[in-house]
């Protein structure tokens, strides 16, 4: 279960996570907070957890090379091969928090020359955390 200030609420078939955000730093970078909802979808967990920023990225970014942001807008933070019906929200919300990282840095601070990791945060030289904090 998450704590405060997550509430869990039920929206027709599906469960939602909603109240919380997604933080993410490393090697002395830090994104900015960002608010987010998990949602259980029918069939967990057998499918995967759903996860959506609030409010959605630009309509423009959905679907689009580069980005990992699915064609609803939805966070494409993990593939379906890598979900296992073990994983919980506290799982998603790691793997989600890795995503945010990357996608700040990749798309919101226009550093698309660099690679998004299979797995993981990004790594950052020394140069490209000091072209972050001078945006």
């Amino acid at each position: 279960m998450l704590g405060a200030p997550w509430q869990l609420r039920r929206d027709g078939e599906r469960y939602l996570w909603s109240g919380g955000t997604l933080r993410a730093s490393s090697a002395g970078v830090t994104a900015p907070e960002r608010r987010v909802q998990l949602i259980y979808p029918p069939g967990y967990p057998a499918r995967f957890i759903e996860v959506r920023l609030i409010p959605d990225p630009p309509a423009v970014q959905w679907g689009m090379l580069g980005t990992h942001v699915n064609l609803d807008g939805s966070v494409c933070f993990v593939t379906g091969e890598g979900w296992t019906p073990q994983m919980t929200a506290h799982t998603a919300l790691d793997l989600a928090n890795d995503w945010w990282f990357n996608y700040w840095v990749i798309v919101e601070q226009d550093q698309w020359f660099l690679d998004w990791p299979g797995q993981g945060r990004i790594t950052l030289s020394s140069g490209q955390r000091a072209a972050l904090y001078h945006r």
